[in-house]
């Protein structure tokens, strides 16, 4: 939801604005918005263990095994979830199905007050 609102505010700020037919959208928007999502999934993550919107409602990011997650299993996370998105978005434009399932993660949302280091499940 953030990065919906760094989004518009880009578009505003950018002078994007309507033109007939549709919307005219500079380039500030989609930087704006890929930079404030990797800011916000992958380095507030890193740093806090959640993101700024997961902070507010005391939420974190963690593994499937309650511990917390790396720099590089956030960036995968964030690319896997950035790509799956645009797979969405392409299905629901008309495009070939993908066969993905968005429920395969390795990286869960843990209430704030779960022990971290308490394992949901045993490593194999």
């Amino acid at each position: 939801m953030l990065t919906v609102v760094v989004g518009v505010a880009a578009y505003l700020v950018g002078g994007g604005h309507r033109i007939e037919g549709g919307v005219h959208v500079t380039w500030q928007v989609p930087v704006a918005v890929v930079g404030f999502s990797v800011f916000n999934r992958i380095l507030v993550q890193w740093i806090f263990r959640a993101s700024i919107g997961k902070l507010i409602v005391g939420l974190r990011v963690v593994t499937e095994y309650g511990e917390r997650a790396g720099f590089w299993q956030l960036v995968r996370y964030w690319f896997r979830n950035s790509f799956l998105v645009a797979v969405f978005a392409a299905e629901l434009g008309g495009g070939a199905s993908s066969g993905l399932d968005p429920g395969k993660s390795r990286l869960i949302v843990a209430a704030r007050h779960q022990p971290l280091d308490a394992p949901t499940r045993t490593r194999a």
